[in-house]
């Protein structure tokens, strides 16, 4: 594990979902020597009634993730990488080695809590696809998440996040006629060109008159325009209201 964990909400199969990962994990994934996935899906006993976890049950499954993540380092040759609830059960995921060590610690640690039904399982995943294709953010939850991080650094200033001003924003471009045309959509939209330099980044920096709790759909919206440029959005930042 790495101390580079971070949330977010998605749907999964149409329900509500909240996963937890290990996103430093990411660089250096996948392991050749810990090619299989493996899980422990604990059923809930007071799930909410959208599926996500209650106050009430808090304590008990942190718990169960504490002793699950101090036996996967007890017996070494695993990695827990995060966990996903949804539809009334918590999955927590690990990548190992050995097969069946994990089932036999795996099963000793839920031993500890008698009243939770569980399954176990596991299997061949090289490319640590369920890391990267299932429990990884998106590129527009990424930002979402980005777009959180800022909002509570603003809000432990005392910041009235939906009082408007004047939001700045950064992206880069292959070259100046991709930052050009960025640029012309932006304006579109009521953005103003602030500065620009000829390096090798071919940065931009706008600005627009925005709410800060506005700003996921008009970063993603942001996002999604540079990217059809070949650019990366960078984010935005504002002063503190």
């Amino acid at each position: 594990m790495t101390d580079r964990w971070d949330f977010y909400h998605l749907r999964v199969d149409d329900n509500p979902a909240f996963i937890m990962l290990d996103m430093g994990i990411a660089a250096d994934a996948p392991m050749p020597d810990y090619a299989i996935m493996a899980y422990v899906n604990v059923a809930m006993r007071q799930p909410r009634a959208d599926g996500l976890s209650s106050n009430e049950e808090f304590a008990a499954l942190k718990s169960i993730e504490d002793v699950l993540s101090n036996a996967a380092t007890a017996a070494g040759g695993t990695f827990y990488v995060g966990r996903c609830t949804t539809d009334g059960y918590r999955g927590f995921y690990f990548y190992i080695a050995d097969e069946s060590a994990f089932e036999a610690w795996a099963d000793r640690a839920m031993r500890t809590f008698p009243d939770y039904d569980y399954t176990t399982g596991c299997r061949p995943d090289p490319q640590w696809g369920v890391y990267f294709d299932f429990l990884y953010p998106s590129a527009h939850d990424r930002q979402r998440m980005a777009n959180r991080d800022l909002r509570e650094q603003l809000e432990s200033h005392g910041d009235h996040m939906d009082q408007p001003r004047m939001v700045d924003h950064f992206a880069y471009f292959p070259d100046a006629a991709a930052r050009i045309r960025f640029a012309l959509a932006v304006t579109a939209l009521g953005f103003r060109v602030t500065g620009q330099e000829d390096d090798e980044a071919f940065p931009l920096l706008f600005q627009r008159r925005d709410r800060p709790d506005n700003m996921d759909d008009v970063s993603i919206e942001l996002m999604e325009l540079a990217q059809a440029q070949g650019g990366d959005y960078d984010g935005w930042g504002c002063p503190v209201v």
